[in-house]
């Protein structure tokens, strides 16, 4: 539930985490401030409330609408289900997943027939990337989502992200969450291509760029000799093995700039992150842990112990 907000630039939330009015999103290049992200939010909000809702979905390509879809279920202690494409069977899917209600990209609250099921406050489900199978649905509460994100000092300069990952996978929502709260700039795209997002790190000047080390490798080729134009100040490979090329290739082509490797999955969620230039982890970390993260191989699998790892299955 929104609590009242005694500084007019903050949403407070139930939560730690405050989603501020002084983040912009600028989607398919069109900027849309905080307060517009905000407003709009609690319109969608009331909606909900209207609606009776209590489990949600929505399916979309758009950070914007992921934004205000994801805000208004969190002031209103509602779960949301986000997926990337529409399933085949949405009828079923709806009925296992106990969702009543769901939002379009114009943001119109559709209510569907549901079983009530017993809904903790406020998760984000999220479907697994179906490598091992069939993707499974995740829940996480935003605290958890959230617990490896470093919100800037005061007095930082604000920060300015380029949205390399779909918004409604799980590395995706936590870039996006990161910005909105952050009070930074997102840059996205509903169509993205590696020229795309060259063209827009030149243009925006963009900071702060997280994405797979493929992504990686086809940014660096098109930027061709504009590598140089691009301030960037924060670089994160997460997704894939990040293998030793990458990294050096990335370290000669942006000086200056942090190079950080991410371990996590849409179960575990994140789990650490790598600074020190070298492709795989310091091997003491099976031993003494790391982030509060515990690591063992186990008939050469590794596995892990995370006080991020997801709620459950849904």
């Amino acid at each position: 539930m929104v609590s009242p907000a005694r500084d007019n630039s903050l949403l407070y939330l139930t939560s730690p985490f405050r989603f501020t009015r002084h983040a912009t999103l600028v989607q398919d290049g069109r900027r849309i401030p905080g307060d517009e992200l905000l407003a709009r939010a609690s319109q969608l909000a009331a909606r909900l409330k209207v609606a009776g809702a209590s489990r949600v979905a929505v399916v979309t390509d758009r950070a914007d609408t992921l934004a205000i879809v994801l805000i208004a279920c969190q002031s209103s202690g509602l779960d949301l289900l986000v997926l990337r494409d529409m399933p085949s069977d949405a009828g079923a899917l709806w009925g296992v997943c106990g969702v009543d209600a769901t939002i379009g990209e114009e943001l119109n609250v559709s209510p569907v027939p549901a079983a009530k099921v017993a809904l903790p406050d406020a998760s984000v489900l999220l479907t697994t990337s179906g490598t091992t199978g069939t993707p499974k649905v995740v829940r996480h509460s935003l605290h958890r989502l959230l617990g490896r994100v470093r919100l800037p000092k005061d007095g930082a300069l604000p920060c300015r992200w380029l949205l390399t990952f779909h918004p409604g996978s799980f590395a995706g929502i936590q870039v996006l969450l990161t910005a909105i709260l952050s009070g930074s700039e997102l840059f996205a795209f509903s169509e993205p291509s590696a020229t795309k997002l060259a063209e827009a790190a030149a243009r925006y000047e963009v900071t702060h760029i997280s994405g797979t080390p493929t992504f990686w490798r086809a940014f660096r080729i098109a930027l061709g000799e504009n590598a140089g134009e691009v301030p960037l100040q924060q670089i994160t490979l997460g997704g894939e093995v990040a293998d030793q090329p990458t990294l050096d290739m990335l370290a000669a082509s942006f000086h200056g700039a942090r190079i950080s490797h991410i371990y996590a999955t849409t179960e575990a969620g994140a789990l650490f992150a790598v600074t020190d230039g070298r492709a795989g982890f310091p091997a003491r970390w099976l031993e003494c842990g790391v982030e509060g993260v515990r690591l063992r191989i186990s008939d050469g699998v590794l596995e892990v112990l995370s006080p991020r790892s997801m709620e459950g299955y849904v």
